[in-house]
């Protein structure tokens, strides 16, 4: 099974979306990382969210998406290229998220306070062969992640968008995972459209749209028998729909020995040398595992 994204138009292009549902991938990075499931759930959504906001973007090159925060779980982060190429890693302190989830299990409050705390979440897009970057970032002061977006697109965007988010293990008894998402914007209309539809009935359809997203259910957005573009039609089938061709998405790192020495190349000759162990550095990779050994003589300048 390939994990697919898919772009969508309903009401004669009123509102646009994306609606994606992860699991091979997401069962490609756990399995490099073996995370506690807490923080599995909280990865599993991040990347969700980095794939359906960087399906919503035009570009060529990658895009990141941060969340940071003073918190057990103090780093989540997910990258996808342009080729849909998908890596990420989470970093937590083991006896603090124990003590949370003590905490969490005896009293439940929301859970980005609970276990990530305050920091922010933040997005960018780096171009390749270009100077241009696109960024966004909010504050961690919701509940959840998808809260968290929500209120980006609402105070920095000042585009009226809805999420529907569900990730869950596929069989509590096994550590596979899967997460459904789907994401609606309202467009600016079309004026053509806007005069014939008129305010209150462009506003009506919105609603409608809104409810209807909101009606989806946690099991069908992980159900993988249920493909994403039959969830599409089954919510948006009275509503001219129209959904795109799908993009398919791998996990895929992009670290390289040759990376690895430009980024050594880059740290102060203190920095360097603090690092070093018995004539060479060692580095791994945050994204796959992969180690790296590296001489101090290539760090040399020309070699």
């Amino acid at each position: 099974m390939t994990d697919k994204s898919y772009s969508f138009l309903i009401d004669s292009g009123l509102s646009k979306g994306q609606a994606v549902r992860t699991s091979e991938v997401l069962n490609d990075i756990f399995a490099l990382h073996r995370y506690p499931d807490r923080v599995n759930a909280f990865l599993a959504e991040t990347v969700t969210l980095g794939v359906i906001l960087s399906a919503s973007l035009k570009y060529d090159g990658t895009f990141t998406l941060q969340v940071q925060g003073d918190g057990a779980i103090s780093a989540l982060i997910v990258s996808v290229t342009g080729e849909n190429k998908i890596r990420a890693y989470a970093r937590f302190n083991e006896e603090m998220l124990a003590q949370k989830e003590k905490k969490f299990q005896e009293k439940p409050t929301g859970l980005v306070p609970a276990f990530i705390g305050q920091g922010h979440l933040a997005f960018s897009v780096v171009q390749n062969d270009s100077n241009e970057q696109y960024q966004g970032i909010v504050a961690l002061e919701q509940a959840t992640l998808t809260e968290c977006v929500h209120q980006y697109f609402r105070q920095s965007e000042q585009i009226e968008t809805a999420i529907r988010l569900s990730a869950g293990k596929k069989n509590a008894d096994e550590n596979e995972w899967v997460c459904g998402a789907v994401m609606l914007q309202r467009m600016p209309a079309i004026p053509s459209l806007a005069k014939a539809l008129g305010e209150d009935e462009a506003e009506e359809l919105w609603r409608t749209a809104v409810i209807l997203l909101n009606s989806t259910t946690d099991e069908e957005l992980q159900n993988v028998k249920l493909p994403i573009e039959k969830l599409l039609y089954r919510l948006y089938h009275s509503n001219n729909i129209n959904v795109f061709m799908p993009k398919e998405f791998v996990f895929g790192c992009r670290c390289s020995r040759e990376k690895v020495i430009e980024m050594l190349k880059s740290f102060p000759a203190a920095e360097l040398e603090s690092m070093r162990k018995d004539g060479k550095i060692d580095v791994d990779c945050q994204f796959c595992g992969k180690k790296y050994m590296v001489q101090t003589e290539e760090l040399k300048s020309g070699d």
